[in-house]
């Protein structure tokens, strides 16, 4: 009988696919929060498995959300230091991590939940 393991490809691009379905979530959910909905917001599964790049589609969608998402976009202003507990994205090692605090000049991450922290300049992290 012969096993049937997962490719390299798709063992290299598990937490990047773990990562891009968590931020389509937060998309939807930050969205939903002011009204909006992206109707085809989804991950691209298909990418992942044939070039390992991991994307999140936002799809198309009419004039009228478009105005109204540049309007709440406007209305946000510049990304400034998250709040302590904050979910953020470490773009450079393409983790997510909890906002734990700043200090000298960088951001201290842990896994949700626990665990061990590192550091990362705040322009690595969204």
């Amino acid at each position: 009988m012969e096993s049937h393991s997962p490719s390299l490809l798709s063992q290299l691009t598990a937490e990047r696919r773990r990562v891009a379905a968590r931020a389509r979530t937060e998309l939807a959910a930050a969205l939903d929060a002011v009204g909006l909905l992206l109707p085809s917001l989804s991950v691209d599964w298909r990418s992942a498995a044939q070039s390992g790049a991991v994307v999140v589609e936002l799809g198309g969608v009419g004039p009228g959300v478009a105005w109204r998402l540049a309007k709440v976009i406007r209305r946000s202003g510049p990304p400034g230091v998250p709040a302590v507990g904050e979910l953020v994205l470490d773009e450079t090692a393409y983790r997510v991590g909890e906002f734990m605090g700043a200090e000298d000049g960088r951001w201290w991450l842990r896994p949700p939940g626990g665990g061990c922290e590192w550091d990362v300049r705040p322009g690595e992290a969204v």
